[in-house]
């Protein structure tokens, strides 16, 4: 066999391999963390519990992973103290929902409202029981803003964390 049909070959079996290990690609699971949540974003109020996630638009499912347009941070939120809902401005803030932002994990309001809206832009004075919530990311100290939710006894915070298409809502 010639050097070149052996590398062709070689080639082959390794891009098959690569293809079929990422048919198992398992969705990440969300985080508890509240110091890992701190350490990412400057929320302006204390959190008590938190279930979180960052997803990528569009979210990589198996194959070869292509380009990311955006990342978003979910959070359902148990606030530490007596933090009000209505403390939150209320701003025009316009925020697009990505389509897949009804994190399974997600209580069932929350999970609703993220599925009725995906893939279309709100206004946070027009969407029910949301206000705008502006939080700064720590790392390279860049301002996001989104939205933030009341539910029956915990709080949703939707923001996009990084829109690389240059479009805003």
């Amino acid at each position: 066999m010639s050097a070149r049909k052996n590398r062709t070959m070689i080639a082959s079996l390794v891009a098959m391999l690569l293809l079929t290990s990422c048919d198992s690609h398992k969705q990440p699971e969300p985080s508890h963390d509240v110091t890992a949540l701190n350490q990412l974003i400057a929320l302006d109020f204390p959190v008590k519990k938190v279930t979180w996630e960052i997803f990528g638009t569009p979210e990589y499912t198996s194959g070869i992973p292509g380009p990311t347009d955006y990342l978003t941070l979910v959070a359902e939120i148990e606030p530490e103290g007596s933090k009000m809902f209505t403390s939150f401005p209320s701003l025009t803030t316009k925020a697009w929902i990505a389509p897949e932002s009804a994190r399974p994990w997600l209580g069932r309001d929350f999970h609703a409202f993220l599925h009725q809206y995906r893939n279309q832009t709100i206004d946070a004075k027009m969407a029910p029981r949301c206000r705008s919530v502006e939080a700064v990311l720590r790392k390279s100290g860049r301002p996001v803003a989104g939205l933030v939710c009341q539910g029956s006894s915990n709080i949703l915070i939707y923001v996009t964390v990084s829109d690389s298409t240059g479009h805003n809502p």
